[in-house]
């Protein structure tokens, strides 16, 4: 209320200071330019989805779902870690999980969504290598 009663005067007032004030503020913005554009950044990420990479490179913006209150992953429940947003349809991107940027949750979203038939079966083959390499049955000169 009191702002809009005064509007015109606080402008002015604001416009005086900026006046008189130039260097201030060109010294302020050079030191605090990191902080501000890391602030800002970091908001973007949060709460927008910018993308060139889907729709055949037409530039895409939605909204995201909300970022936890908690700060805790939505798969594992691992609490202040900085957080992605992992969505799996290109068509609506506002459908999303936010998980921690670990192999454990984001990585493993990424691979359960690849077009591999048999998860299973690559599972068993991992194993079977796995434990081929450790008892010495290949190692790398048999692999050249």
């Amino acid at each position: 209320m009191f702002y809009e009663i005064n509007k015109e005067r606080i402008l002015e007032q604001c416009r005086e200071y900026d006046k008189n004030h130039k260097e201030e503020k060109k010294q302020y913005t050079k030191i605090n330019r990191k902080i501000i554009t890391k602030k800002h950044t970091d908001y973007e990420r949060v709460n927008f989805l910018r993308s060139t990479k889907l729709n055949n490179g037409k530039y895409v913006h939605c909204n995201k779902r909300s970022y936890p209150l908690d700060n805790a992953c939505e798969l594992c429940g691992r609490k202040n870690t900085r957080l992605v947003y992992h969505h799996w349809n290109n068509e609506k991107l506002e459908f999303g999980i936010w998980t921690c940027n670990s192999v454990k949750c984001h990585w493993l979203m990424e691979v359960l969504e690849l077009p591999i038939v048999d998860f299973e079966q690559c599972k068993k083959h991992y194993l079977e290598l796995r434990e081929k390499i450790e008892k010495g049955e290949i190692s790398y000169k048999t692999l050249t």
